[in-house]
């Protein structure tokens, strides 16, 4: 199994361990699952099938990275873009929050 076809499974898994890995780890002063988490990102289409729990893990995920780091990355944006198509509109309210928080997914629908 390639790398891309791994990631494109990855994303249908919603186990507590696989939401875990995109969930920041700051135990060493720095988020140890970004370039993990980034690799998944980057790995999304809107055609990718995609459980919604780890969708929502994913966004609040980067949303605490680009706060926690005073930055935004490419991966919030783009993970923004695709967000509403993959989860059907049905976490309007967990992305309106998430906007609250990280001005840099404005202008991402």
């Amino acid at each position: 199994m390639s790398k891309l076809e791994y990631l494109k499974t990855f994303v249908t898994f919603n186990d507590d361990a696989s939401l875990l890995s995109v969930s920041p780890d700051w135990s060493d002063g720095i988020d140890l699952n970004l370039e993990f988490r980034h690799q998944v990102i980057d790995s999304l289409t809107l055609e990718t099938s995609v459980a919604p729990a780890m969708m929502k893990a994913l966004l609040k995920a980067e949303v605490e990275y680009c706060e926690k780091s005073w930055c935004g990355t490419p991966q919030l944006r783009k993970l923004a873009s695709v967000f509403h198509e993959l989860t059907d509109y049905q976490y309007v309210d967990l992305y309106n929050a998430c906007a609250s928080k990280s001005y840099d997914i404005e202008n991402c629908l």
